[in-house]
C-alpha cells in the first residue's frame, strides 16, 4: 500500500488526526487553540498567530521536500517537521502525540523504517526539542531518530 496516496502532510491532516485522537476527550479537538499557553519556561506563539504559522509550516515542508537527496536529508527534514510543529504548539493538548504520528506518516511515505519513539524518554525527547528551539541545533533530535532507525 502506498501511504502517499492517502495521507498528505498538511493542516487538514493535522486537524483530522487531532480530532480522531482527542475527540472523545476535548470538545475543541481538531481546532487550533483559542488561548495562549505556557509550557514550563516555554511560551509558544500567541493563539492568533497559529493559522498563519501552520500555513507557513505546511508550505515550508513542501518546499524542503524538493531538495532531499539522501537518508540524512530525510531525517533532517523529519526533525524539522516535528520540531516546528511542537514549537508552534497549535493545539491546547496532544501536540506531542500528533508530532510523533506525523513523523511516522512521513517515514512510511518515504519507505523508511518506522521509529517507535518508545525508546526515547519524554525528558530526552523534550531536551532535544529545547536545544533545537534555543540554539537552532537539531543534532540531538537527529541523533535520537537515527538511533531508533537502526
Amino acid at each position: 500500500m502506498c501511504i502517499n496516496k492517502y495521507l498528505e502532510i498538511n493542516i487538514d491532516l493535522v486537524k483530522d488526526l487531532h480530532l480522531k485522537l482527542a475527540g472523545n476527550i476535548f470538545d475543541v479537538a481538531g481546532n487550533f487553540r483559542k488561548t495562549d499557553v505556557r509550557l514550563g519556561n516555554y511560551e509558544p506563539p500567541k493563539y492568533f498567530e497559529i493559522a498563519e504559522l501552520m500555513k507557513n509550516w505546511e508550505d515550508d515542508f513542501k518546499e524542503r521536500q524538493k531538495f532531499i537527496k539522501n537518508i540524512d536529508d530525510y531525517i533532517e527534514l523529519l526533525s524539522w517537521l516535528m520540531h516546528r510543529f511542537l514549537w508552534i504548539h497549535p493545539f491546547f493538548d496532544y501536540n506531542g502525540r500528533i508530532s510523533r504520528l506525523l513523523g511516522e506518516i512521513y517515514l512510511l511515505q518515504n519507505n523508511l523504517p518506522v521509529v517507535s519513539f518508545r525508546g526515547m524518554t519524554r525528558n530526552t525527547f523534550s531536551e532535544a526539542m529545547k536545544v533545537a528551539t534555543l540554539k537552532n541545533d537539531f543534532s540531538k533530535i537527529i541523533k535520537l531518530i537515527k538511533r531508533d532507525l537502526k
